[in-house]
């Protein structure tokens, strides 16, 4: 694997980790105490509600200096829909995406 791939699979593990513990952080409220991993849906098996991802993208824009970031990119879909099953991945990825990239 080359330096630049290795560089980029730590950075979305450090992400994936910061979003894990956030989850956790919040899931009291939510009553959810099972494993989360990459393929987890934020909605339907986290159980997470609109507020309760303002509550989760609100920490993540916290543990990253408050950069600015357009959660309603990943949320609303072409159609206009709000998608509240995500996979914790493309969350990641859509993290790594405007942190890294943009």
């Amino acid at each position: 694997m080359a330096e630049q791939d290795r560089n980029i699979q730590y950075e979305k593990e450090v992400i994936f980790n910061d979003i894990v513990k956030v989850i956790k952080e919040i899931s009291p409220e939510t009553g959810f105490n099972g494993s989360i991993g990459p393929d987890t849906l934020l909605g339907s098996e986290l159980e997470l509600k609109s507020i309760d991802l303002v509550r989760l993208f609100s920490a993540i824009k916290c543990l990253y200096s408050n950069k600015p970031i357009q959660f309603q990119d990943l949320l609303i879909s072409d159609s206009g829909d709000i998608r509240l099953d995500i996979k914790i991945s493309q969350l990641v990825h859509f993290l790594y995406k405007h942190l890294y990239h943009d």
